[in-house]
C-alpha cells in the first residue's frame, strides 16, 4: 500500500505551526489567540443567538478545549466588556471595545499573513483551502458514521 501523500499529521503540523503564529503576534495583547478567533468569528457570523454560539465555539475541537472551557472563555469576554448578547437573545457580537481590539489586532495578523502565503501559486492555495475543506466534510461524515 502507498503511503498518502497528505496526512492528518501534515496537517497538525501545520495547524499548530500557524496557531503558534498567531500566538507569537497576539503575545502582549489584550486577548489570547484563542479569544481572537471568538472575536473574529462573532464578527463574521453577527447573527448567532446565545445558544448558536455556545454550540458553535463548543464544537470547535481545533481550540482543544471542552464545550465548558470555550463557553467559560465566551462568557469571560462578556465579563470583560469585548461580546454583548449573551444574556438574553442574542445577537452575540463584540462590543465597540471587542470590535476595535479586533480590528486593531487584525491589522497585525493580516501583515504577517500576507508574509506567510506571499510566493504560493494562488491557484495551488485554492485547491488547498479545496482538499482541506473535503478532508473536513468526509471526516465529519466518517465520525458520525463510526458514531453510528
Amino acid at each position: 500500500m502507498t503511503a498518502p501523500v497528505l496526512t492528518g499529521q501534515d496537517i497538525a503540523e501545520a495547524e499548530g505551526a500557524v496557531h503558534g503564529l498567531l500566538e507569537s503576534i497576539l503575545d502582549g495583547a489584550e486577548v489570547t489567540a484563542d479569544e481572537y478567533i471568538m472575536l473574529r468569528v462573532l464578527t463574521l457570523r453577527p447573527a448567532m443567538t446565545p445558544a448558536e454560539a455556545y454550540e458553535f465555539f463548543g464544537s470547535q475541537r481545533q481550540l482543544r478545549r471542552t464545550p465548558a472551557e470555550l463557553g467559560a472563555m465566551l462568557r469571560g469576554l462578556a465579563d470583560r466588556g469585548l461580546v454583548a448578547g449573551l444574556d438574553g437573545d442574542g445577537p452575540v457580537t463584540p462590543t465597540p471595545r471587542g470590535a476595535a481590539i479586533y480590528s486593531a489586532l487584525l491589522e497585525r495578523v493580516q501583515g504577517v499573513v500576507t508574509r506567510l502565503y506571499a510566493g504560493f501559486d494562488p491557484a495551488e492555495l485554492g485547491q488547498a483551502k479545496r482538499t482541506l475543506s473535503a478532508v473536513a466534510e468526509r471526516a465529519h461524515a466518517l465520525r458520525r458514521e463510526l458514531a453510528g
